[in-house]
């Protein structure tokens, strides 16, 4: 079975008061008018057993140097190990981006913690970095409990 998961920006939590979320649209953008690196975190559910094929984000620059990055990353519980299993990044272009990575590390989910992390980085004014959310596309062989 093929699925995938769709996790807006408003399923974000901000870790600046930099980042602000918009109640109309539910993109995230950066108002810092720097060039430092804001985040923000999203737990994420897939079934278990679900086999990660590929992670794309989606967003909008207005400077090709400002940055949209992401990483999807596990922690198995009983060991407190954490692996990103895919890292983006979109920079260099102006307008609509995305990023993918369908070389996924670990890519097995399990019944441990699964979250998303997410950096706008402007170029030195504001709101030159928009997240819109992430895509994760998986195969899952049978439905577990």
């Amino acid at each position: 079975l093929n699925g995938y998961l769709s996790v807006p920006a408003c399923a974000f939590y901000p870790n600046s008061t930099d980042l602000t979320l918009s109640g109309v649209t539910g993109i995230m953008t950066n108002g810092a008018a720097d060039s430092a690196t804001k985040g923000a975190i999203a737990m994420v559910r897939l079934p278990t057993g679900a086999v990660v094929n590929e992670v794309t984000v989606y967003g909008n620059l207005t400077s090709a140097s400002a940055e949209l990055g992401c990483d999807l990353k596990k922690m198995i519980m009983t060991t407190a190990v954490v692996t990103t299993m895919a890292t983006m990044t979109a920079t260099g272009s102006t307008g609509d981006v995305t990023a993918t990575d369908s070389s996924i590390t670990s890519a097995t989910t399990d019944a441990g913690a699964i979250w998303l992390a997410v950096t706008l980085k402007n170029a030195g004014s504001s709101n030159q970095c928009v997240f819109h959310g992430v895509k994760i596309t998986f195969t899952i062989s049978t439905v577990k409990p």
